[in-house]
């Protein structure tokens, strides 16, 4: 008779060996939230940890959001963990408070302090590695999302295997096998109640997404991962290649070099210089400066940092940039959403709600209502977020792609106001910029809408409020 739970078993053995997770290791800590995959985690590792001799914790981390349900999850938690032996940690932050004190989304401030929380466990009690349960539907979820948003190799490869101190044994397993393992196993869990709302993207994919996939194949979710798999392995590779090439590269010598490795030699430079958030507009521009042979051309990228190229390439502070570099995403919702760094607070609305008052309080501020752009909600792809402005955006301005940055700069927006205002986009790019504004109303990604003195055109409305 097999072993029950084998197949899982074998697979978490294959990912350990092939990626050499637990070389040199001798303690492991255990991401539990008590879902069915942390659970099977936490119990595979149980006899894959005590074959090899390394003791192993487990973590669970009460993100106090979900009120009596968070706590039956810390509770579930707790008798798993008795039940099995293991020592469990168990860290309680309020992470809705830490959002609008950080004035980010909460989905973002539940990462922050998750992971700050292994990190701080692993470095207290110096534990080697943090094991989170990360699996094949996930990696494909994850290719899917970065795809969709014109990922590179990096992001083609989804969730890696192995990343710093953190290892996913379970990165090839199957939910189907997952889900089979715990059966077999007699293992219950718990269900978060979050995981059904397909406002959240990768909720979406998940339950939409991902079963059309299976239906043109059903092996889908495992090709995918073959692909990342291959991502990863040829991303590697040209890492390898472009990093032996030294920061103090003459230029020459990076122009002769192909398109692939010296896109991967720029951003790891990028990386080394502290640039803020850079995309392929910026690689590129920085690979005609270089391949250009001009001496002393300069690029400003995010971040405020200069790269500028003479018989090498150097980095440096941008004398033009702002001291205020901080990077937002913030989802939004139907409640107010306080922008950092602008004032700012945006509110999305439904043509069914009832009327805004004039003035309102949030947060002891009183702001008054100063833009409103009507949006048509059937033409919105997935969610929509505030964020800065990125390098290279552009919008369709009178039936012509333009660059925002220039844009702004020919509509009168203040220099210094540039980088900050919010730029409204869904998952397909930028929706709106509703402080841009044009002679019919804010500029938008299919022309203009209209503003607060116009009929509205859709489904709903961003209202934006300034102090």
């Amino acid at each position: 008779m097999r072993e029950a739970g084998m197949p899982i078993r074998q697979s978490a053995e294959a990912a350990i060996s092939a990626y050499r997770m637990l070389d040199g290791v001798s303690s492991v800590l255990a991401a539990l939230s008590g879902g069915s995959d942390s659970t099977a985690l936490l119990s595979v590792m149980c006899g894959i940890c005590r074959e090899k001799g390394i003791k192993l914790y487990a973590a669970h981390v009460n993100h106090m959001i979900r009120g009596d349900e968070a706590y039956r999850d810390q509770a579930f938690c707790e008798r798993l963990c008795r039940s099995m032996g293991v020592p469990l940690f168990i860290g309680i932050f309020d992470v809705p408070a830490a959002a609008r004190e950080r004035k980010i989304s909460v989905e973002t401030a539940a990462r922050q302090i998750r992971y700050g929380y292994f990190e701080s466990l692993l470095d207290i009690w110096g534990i080697d590695v943090c094991a989170t349960a990360h699996n094949a539907r996930d990696r494909a979820e994850t290719v899917i999302f970065n795809l969709s948003r014109g990922a590179s190799l990096t992001g083609a490869s989804g969730i890696p295997p192995v990343r710093g101190r953190y290892i996913r044994p379970l990165i090839g397993c199957g939910k189907d096998e997952i889900l089979e393992y715990l059966s077999s196993s007699g293992l219950g869990w718990v269900e978060d109640s979050t995981n059904s709302d397909t406002v959240y993207t990768r909720n979406f994919i998940r339950s939409e997404i991902i079963p059309r996939l299976e239906r043109i194949d059903t092996g889908a979710v495992r090709a995918i991962s073959r692909f990342a798999d291959a991502a990863v392995r040829d991303g590697s590779y040209i890492d390898g290649i472009a990093k032996g090439y030294p920061s103090d590269t003459d230029v020459k010598t990076l122009a002769g070099l192909h398109d692939a490795v010296l896109y991967r030699w720029l951003s790891l430079r990028f990386k080394e210089a502290g640039c803020g958030e850079t995309d392929e507009s910026h690689i590129k521009a920085a690979a005609a400066l270089i391949r250009g042979g001009r001496k002393g051309s300069m690029l400003s990228l995010p971040g405020s940092v200069r790269m500028t190229v003479t018989d090498t390439v150097s980095f440096g502070r941008d004398p033009r940039g702002k001291d205020d570099t901080s990077e937002y995403r913030l989802r939004l919702t139907y409640t107010p959403c306080a922008v950092p760094g602008t004032g700012a607070l945006i509110v999305v609305r439904s043509p069914d709600d009832p009327p805004l008052p004039d003035k309102f309080v949030f947060e002891k501020n009183i702001y008054t209502l100063s833009i409103l752009t009507s949006l048509d909600f059937d033409k919105i792809k997935g969610e929509l977020f505030a964020e800065r402005r990125h390098g290279g955006d552009t919008v369709r301005y009178l039936g012509v792609s333009r660059s925002l940055s220039k844009l702004m700069n020919e509509l009168g927006m203040p220099a210094a106001k540039r980088g900050i205002t919010p730029v409204i986009r869904d998952e397909l790019g930028i929706v709106c910029v509703p402080e841009l504004k044009a002679k019919n109303g804010s500029v938008c990604r299919d022309g203009v809408y209209t503003d607060k003195n116009g009929a509205g055109v859709g489904a709903a409305g961003i209202y934006e409020r300034i102090d």
